[in-house]
């Protein structure tokens, strides 16, 4: 009787399941009311599918590397399916991720859905989602009604259902989030070296939420338990979240809103991470509308077209109050290193970094449109101010500053910007070829342009540094390229950083170790010698060989930490397995072995960007190959950070201010070598020929100055110059890259998609080994 009862039961149960059952898609069965759609015409998908027969069963796949599959229901059963659908998708991913979906609604035939954790642990899996204002009429690309996308994504069968069907767990509900935290907990775990921070983010924004909501979901990581346990799993120590000001005051003064990041550092906290905050006030995303409502808004103001931005002005006078407000109202709940790994300051431009306005993208999803643009920001009448009150205190008098530029002011109130308007690219185009007198006052005007931006992050960093805990870091977000227009000076923020005991984390690094390379490694070697903290971070996405191409840069560079996109991690179950595998390698070395420096020739990239940067990082980017090395501007010359080197490498052309070369001499008659590599005569800013005179004043008496015509010859003579004191790693033009991050520890990395010999010479004996793609490989001294 009972046997029958629950015969009867399951019948009634299925039957109850089947009755609100619209279509079904099964792999394998052709004729179903639901249908993948073969020719959708898309960009990334043109309707190829495999169909394979598994041991789980029959499914379907997106061919190659594309990871759509669009579907659509017979024209008559759109209607049946009513306003508020239901998808049960039975499918599995190699791959952590998530499954996203796009609908026809009444409104958009892109309509979002709420995206789907998938885990690989969990097999065969079966996920039941709602399809809110749902309006199916086949406008997707190939007539599809909806479509499932997903990294190694395989269908087994998908059912439309009017409503919601009884026996499955909602995607979105507690029983499925347990079942996905504890796939996660299960899972392998990685972690990076001793002493490393490894800081996992995630997409910024990705839906349009209306400003009255917009607070209740934090830029960044909003994570969930799962997906905690599935960074924790990768080798997280910390998970960054956009704390904006907007964000946690966003409708009046005092109406602070704190549940979020409650909610993340408590959920944090239980799986053994802590968060790192970014916290952010100046650029326009960040700040209230109310407050830009009242007078203490001043925006900036471009010098080309006299246009107001949104972001705030770096000389706004009313400003510095309202940043020590938010800052010191975090730390009073948060100011833990229980709770907190490090504090990333973002202090001003489009996205945070100590630069100004370059390009506002979806930074303007939250204030909406504001002038933004690569130029320059001093338009506003505070900034003109404090122009001319440095001036006034760089030269002392008004006869000094007309002898300098060749001018006839009768007071510093005269004084004005190189150019306005129109003229300000004709001006900065006229650069390389003008007189000495325009060049000073332009180099004037930069000194002053870039020391602004480095007196706001003066001052952010010796707040955060008296609001929070000295145990919990604080670094200073910046990026670019130290372009004019950005008004950065990598050398000078990291003085500062190191001036208040924190660190610089920089934003630019790509897939490619020896373009990164260029990109940071001025920073690297400025926060080595003054004694600060760095990391590195991408400007967005990377391919695969980005992944170890990274975790092998912030090794050698001595970085004590390292920022990556959750994303670039877990998109394909290849990314992941590399992870896992290099993870290990992310070791924090603190005193690199570094012999050999490159000049970063600053002065001449300020003068003439457009060539020099170019000219610059190929030829870093070739030296690299051959030999590790650190950058020296001139400020580490001046400051003496020469001592620490044996060699320095000049590349032909590079300006040399008279100073400089002044230094360069002392350092080669004190035993150093420099070498000149493809120049016959250095020159300076104004010309002259004063800087080849003073470095090449007749022989050194214990090192040298040599010219040699090409790298080959460098190759030659930096071999030479290190054999027998240092070990010789791969000097070669291979991709293959060598380092010694540590007296005893060699660490190479084959950036290639090939196997590669390696090869290294120490103690009179030569040793070689195959390394894998894109492979780091450790060598004990």
């Amino acid at each position: 009787m009972a046997v029958k009862t629950i015969l009867f039961l399951l019948l009634a149960l299925s039957a109850a399941c089947c009755a609100a059952q619209v279509a079904v898609f099964e792999a394998g069965s052709p004729g179903g009311s639901l249908r993948i759609c073969e020719n959708p015409s898309d960009a990334r998908w043109d309707g190829k599918y495999v169909l394979e027969n598994t041991t789980e069963g029959y499914c379907v796949r997106p061919e190659g590397s594309r990871d759509f599959l669009y579907f659509a229901l017979e024209p008559e059963l759109r209607k049946a399916a009513g306003s508020c659908p239901w998808l049960v998708i039975e499918c599995e991913s190699d791959s952590i991720g998530m499954l996203n979906m796009k609908y026809v609604s009444s409104t958009d035939r892109w309509q979002k859905a709420d995206p789907v954790r998938l885990s690989p642990s969990l097999g065969r899996d079966r996920i039941c989602v709602p399809l809110p204002d749902a309006a199916f009429n086949g406008s997707e690309n190939g007539g599809a009604d909806f479509r499932l996308e997903a990294s190694s994504l395989r269908v087994y069968s998908v059912e439309v259902h009017k409503e919601k069907p009884e026996g499955y767990a909602d995607a979105y509900g507690e029983e499925r989030a347990k079942q996905i935290l504890s796939s996660f907990e299960d899972l392998p775990q990685s972690r990076p070296g001793e002493g490393m921070m490894y800081v996992l983010g995630d997409s910024i924004y990705d839906v349009v939420v209306p400003p009255t909501e917009r607070w209740k979901i934090p830029f960044g990581h909003n994570s969930d338990p799962a997906t905690q346990a599935m960074h924790r799993s990768l080798g997280a120590t910390s998970l960054e979240s956009y704390v904006t000001w907007e964000l946690c005051e966003p409708f009046e003064k005092g109406g602070w809103q704190w549940d979020n990041w409650d909610r993340q550092v408590e959920g944090l906290q239980q799986r053994g991470l802590k968060l790192t905050p970014f916290l952010i006030l100046g650029p326009a995303y960040s700040v209230p509308a109310w407050f830009r409502e009242t007078e203490d808004h001043v925006p900036c103001v471009c010098l080309e077209h006299g246009t107001e931005s949104k972001i705030e002005s770096l000389w706004n006078p009313r400003l510095k109050p309202w940043v020590e407000r938010f800052l010191s109202e975090f730390a009073k709940r948060y100011n833990d290193p229980a709770k907190l790994e490090t504090v990333l300051l973002g202090i001003q431009g489009d996205y945070g970094e100590a630069i100004y306005s370059v390009s506002g993208g979806w930074t303007q999803i939250i204030p909406g449109e504001y002038h933004s643009h690569n130029g320059f920001w001093c338009g506003d009448p505070y900034a003109l101010e404090d122009y001319r009150r440095w001036l006034r205190e760089r030269f002392g008098s008004v006869k000094a500053l007309n002898r300098r530029w060749r001018t006839s002011f009768d007071s510093f109130e005269e004084a004005d910007f190189p150019a306005r308007g129109e003229e300000v690219g004709r001006y900065m185009q006229s650069l390389p070829k003008a007189d000495k007198y325009v060049k000073r006052q332009y180099l004037d005007f930069m000194e002053w342009y870039r020391g602004a931006m480095g007196r706001l992050a003066d001052e952010w960093m010796g707040i955060a540094e008296k609001c929070f805990d000295k145990r919990i870091p604080v670094y200073l977000c910046t990026g670019g390229n130290m372009e004019p227009q950005h008004g950065s000076d990598f050398s000078l923020q990291c003085k500062i950083a190191a001036k208040h005991h924190g660190g610089v984390r920089i934003t630019n690094e790509g897939s490619e170790y020896k373009w990164n390379n260029c990109l940071v490694r001025l920073i690297d070697t400025a926060c080595r010698f003054y004694g600060a903290g760095f990391g590195h971070e991408p400007a967005t996405d990377v391919a695969l060989n980005g992944l170890t191409a990274r975790i092998y840069g912030a090794a050698v560079s001595g970085a004590d930490q390292l920022h990556e996109y959750a994303r670039n991690v877990f998109a394909t179950a290849e990314r992941t397995a590399i992870h896992r595998k290099y993870i290990g390698c992310l070791k924090r070395y603190p005193k690199p072995v570094v012999p050999v420096a490159l000049f970063y020739p600053l002065t001449g990239m300020t003068l003439d960007i457009a060539r020099e940067w170019g000219r610059f990082t190929n030829f870093s980017a070739r030296l690299r190959d051959i030999v590790d090395h650190d950058f020296l501007d001139e400020r580490l010359i001046r400051d003496g950070a020469l001592k620490n080197y044996d060699v320095l490498v000049l590349q032909g052309g590079d300006l040399v201010e008279p100073s400089e070369a002044l230094k360069l001499r002392r350092f080669a008659e004190n035993g150093g070598r420099v070498v000149i590599v493809g120049q016959d005569r250095l020159v300076d800013s104004e010309g002259s020929g004063e800087s080849e005179r003073l470095l090449m004043a007749g022989k050194c008496k214990k090192g040298e100055v040599a010219r040699v015509r090409d790298l080959r010859e460098a190759r030659a003579y930096v071999t030479e110059a290190l054999k027998g004191r240092y070990p010789i790693y791969d000097f070669a033009d291979d991709n293959v890259f060598g380092a010694q991050p540590a007296p005893d520890i060699l660490l190479l990395h084959n950036a290639t998609a090939e196997e590669k010999e390696a090869k290294y010479l120490w103690k009179g004996r030569e040793h070689s080994f195959v390394m894998e793609p894109y492979s780091i490989k450790e060598v004990k001294l």
